[in-house]
């Protein structure tokens, strides 16, 4: 039987669905239960067969690079937004905040950037390459203010952020201002001079 234009429209927007709902579940139960969580698990979260998954994901691994990439997207997507007329200052302190938001809305990222197999992935190391492209205009911008220590570059940036996450994450279930309290303290040892 032949597919009407309508039909295939259809399936391909089922397809889009099954996609997303797949990296959804998929993110979840890896910021459950780490990246050792089985195809199967992920399969069962989604509440379709495994046979699906792999159709939409040859390899687990190329399920855990999705879901890198599309969290960069996102935050790629959010730091393009960031408002044109913050101070230089201002705006590596929003790049910053931007990440570590977006860490805390999906836990399965960065722990995906945590385990050691993935990081080494040229697919999901490309995906950091992008993030810290998306943050060296706004460190630049900052280095020549001078008011952004020399030394450090959009990559230590990236990884500052990292790091500010992971030490508030124990506590954000019940603390939900760690992560700020953090950053600023971490923000003001990246300036030449405190303010």
């Amino acid at each position: 039987m032949a597919t009407t234009p309508n039909q295939g429209r259809t399936m391909r927007a089922d397809a889009v669905r099954t996609r997303r709902a797949l990296l959804a579940a998929a993110s979840d139960v890896f910021a459950e239960l780490g990246t050792d969580a089985s195809v199967a698990q992920v399969a069962a979260r989604a509440g379709i067969g495994k046979g699906t998954v792999f159709g939409h994901f040859p390899t687990k691994e190329t399920l855990l690079a999705a879901i890198v990439t599309d969290e960069v997207d996102d935050l790629v997507t959010a730091i393009g937004q960031l408002p044109g007329d913050l101070d230089p200052d201002g705006a590596v302190l929003a790049f910053m905040k931007v990440q570590v938001d977006r860490y805390a809305a999906n836990r399965a990222f960065i722990e995906l950037l945590r385990a050691a197999r993935a990081s080494a992935q040229p697919e999901i190391q490309a995906q950091v390459d992008r993030l810290v492209e998306a943050g060296k205009p706004l460190v630049k911008r900052a280095h020549d203010s001078g008011t952004l220590r020399a030394d450090l570059t959009a990559h230590d940036v990236v990884l500052l952020a990292c790091g500010v996450y992971c030490a508030a994450e124990p506590l954000l279930d019940h603390d939900r201002d760690a992560s700020d309290r953090y950053l600023h303290v971490v923000f003001d040892g990246m300036r030449t001079s405190p303010h």
